[in-house]
């Protein structure tokens, strides 16, 4: 799980895509249509999801609302509070890989089955190392999308 190093306010709320599991702390992005995913890495999708921000709650199977709610035959996703500031530095584990100095300015992305970890095997577009501080845990900073609305 990624850890907040530096806290700022800025706290949204947009709705979780339907059927859909979170972590407290995992890099969320946009799906396209409107709702939050777990953000993706490149390696498992061909190109890895901009980070909008870290998600700030579990979402599990067993939640009532977890596949969505329907009213009056439409199906709505339950936001899901996240956050999200220019500047995001976090410290992250290391899922694939050794963080080595050398790596300090190359950018990775999430891994592909822990979104709140990193994956130093491949460059990635997501997360750039700013500092390691030990072979298994690095300090990034995060190119997060622009928030809308």
């Amino acid at each position: 799980m990624a850890t907040l190093k530096q806290k700022w306010e800025n706290i949204d709320y947009r709705p979780k895509a339907a059927s859909t599991l979170f972590s407290n702390g995992w890099f969320i992005s946009y799906d396209g249509a409107g709702g939050v995913i777990p953000a993706q890495s490149a390696d498992l999708y061909g190109s890895a999801t901009p980070i909008l921000g870290v998600i700030l709650e579990d979402v599990l199977a067993s939640d009532v609302d977890f596949a969505g709610t329907v009213i009056d035959g439409v199906t709505y996703n339950r936001p899901v509070p996240f956050q999200y500031a220019h500047g995001f530095k976090f410290t992250v584990p290391v899922a694939q890989g050794t963080a080595a100095i050398t790596m300090i300015g190359d950018t990775f992305d999430v891994d592909g089955t822990d979104p709140g970890a990193i994956d130093l095997s491949i460059s990635g577009t997501q997360l750039t190392v700013v500092a390691v501080l030990a072979d298994d845990l690095v300090e990034v900073e995060v190119a997060l999308v622009e928030q809308e609305g």
